[in-house]
């Protein structure tokens, strides 16, 4: 009788680890990620025990391939995961991520599609990415649309695992602090506006911004860069196509402090608050 509860709890307990490969938010209904919301990392007794590996974690908010620390409400961005293994080769990895907002931690932010091998899961009414097997590749890529407002927070984990079929001589990682990104200064549309849409980043700046701006109509406009006061500090001439355009503009020698970035073509005027930041 010993021996048969001995194999059938070897058994049970096979099962779950096997099955802790589809994910843990499926398999165990656990936030992982590192964050507030966490019951535990994946680096512990019930889900991978360390050993060959010391993997270690990044996370990105990609526009067009370049990070970036601001969002525009609305925009589409490409949210990339990354693990390096720190010692050895691991044939598999696993992840799980979230995208976290407000005092309450709730999810902000909508995930696009999961990737081939990845799956969409709600736990406690937070959604998240996370695989649903082992994945050769050491990089998750989803798409991630912005919020309206407020600040987002991202946590992710991941697992780098040698495949043996059992919970042991993996590695696990998680990020210390997680991904900040916050709202970008966005020109509030007036009637008469030049510009439909004006967004610049990075907010604060060091260097160079990037300016975003939808304009209705093509035109060689004026660009000022004006200290709260009215005295221009800087100015240039930019051409604007109808629809979408991408503006980098070198601010490297203005003094820290508040300016109001405007683009007018002499009549009308489009404007937004830019925060320079000491170099």
């Amino acid at each position: 009788m010993k021996f048969i509860y001995t194999l059938f709890m070897a058994v049970l307990a096979g099962f779950f680890l096997l099955n802790n490969a589809a994910g843990p938010g499926l398999v165990q209904d656990a936030d992982r990620t590192g964050s507030p919301l966490s019951t535990g990392s994946c680096g512990q007794a019930e889900c991978h025990t360390q050993g060959s590996f010391s993997p270690s974690i990044t996370v990105e908010l990609l526009d067009e391939g370049n990070p970036i620390t601001q969002y525009e409400p609305g925009e589409s961005y490409d949210l990339k995961v990354t693990l390096t293994a720190g010692t050895g080769t691991p044939p598999r990895y696993g992840f799980q991520v979230v995208a976290l907002g407000g005092a309450a931690n709730d999810s902000i932010g909508t995930f696009g599609s999961a990737p081939s091998g990845f799956r969409r899961i709600v736990i406690n009414n937070r959604r998240y990415i996370e695989h649903a097997s082992p994945r050769p590749s050491n990089t998750l890529t989803v798409e991630w649309t912005a919020p309206d407002t407020g600040e987002v927070r991202f946590y992710a984990a991941g697992i780098a695992a040698n495949a043996n079929g059992s919970n042991n001589g993996d590695g696990a990682a998680t990020l210390g602090s997680p991904l900040v990104i916050t709202r970008a200064a966005v020109s509030t549309f007036t009637p008469g506006a030049l510009l439909s849409r004006l967004a610049i980043t990075p907010n604060p700046v060091e260097n160079i911004l990037t300016l975003r701006a939808h304009s209705d109509r093509p035109g060689e406009y004026l660009l000022r860069v004006a200290s709260l006061g009215g005295q221009v500090l800087h100015q240039s001439r930019l051409d604007f196509q109808t629809g979408e355009n991408m503006h980098s503009v070198d601010v490297s020698r203005l003094p820290a402090g508040v300016y109001v970035v405007q683009i007018t073509d002499g009549e009308r005027v489009s404007s937004a608050k830019l925060l320079k930041a000491p170099r």
